[in-house]
């Protein structure tokens, strides 16, 4: 008798199981002020603050890619923001949305940068 035959792998399942491991994100709040949707959504007409309600911020976060259906922590500490500038504010830490509608605007992106 020869050698155990190998299963078949099935990369389908593989990259599906890649694609839900958790990969967390970091959104720092320098980088949610310059958002479109902050603007709209926390600054009155004459670019005054209003306060932002849990669901804008939650809103904001989930466009920016982040899960909002799991855990977030709220950190106050010095950091990189998205422009590689070093900042002192509040930064929220969470997973990575996984989703297939984030995924093909991530596509779209890194195609971009590319």
């Amino acid at each position: 008798m020869g050698a155990p035959k190998k299963p078949a792998v099935d990369m389908d399942r593989l990259l599906d199981q890649h694609l839900e491991a958790e990969t967390f994100i970091e959104i720092s709040m320098s980088d949610i002020i310059s958002t479109e949707h902050y603007q709209n959504k926390c600054l009155k007409k004459e670019g005054t603050k209003k306060a932002c309600t849990k669901e804008d911020l939650f809103d904001i976060l989930y466009s920016l890619g982040m899960d909002t259906s799991r855990p977030i922590e709220d950190q106050f500490n010095q950091h990189r923001n998205w422009k590689n500038e070093v900042v002192t504010c509040l930064r929220y830490v969470g997973v990575k949305r996984t989703d297939k509608e984030w995924r093909s605007i991530e596509k779209s992106i890194n195609k971009f940068q590319n």
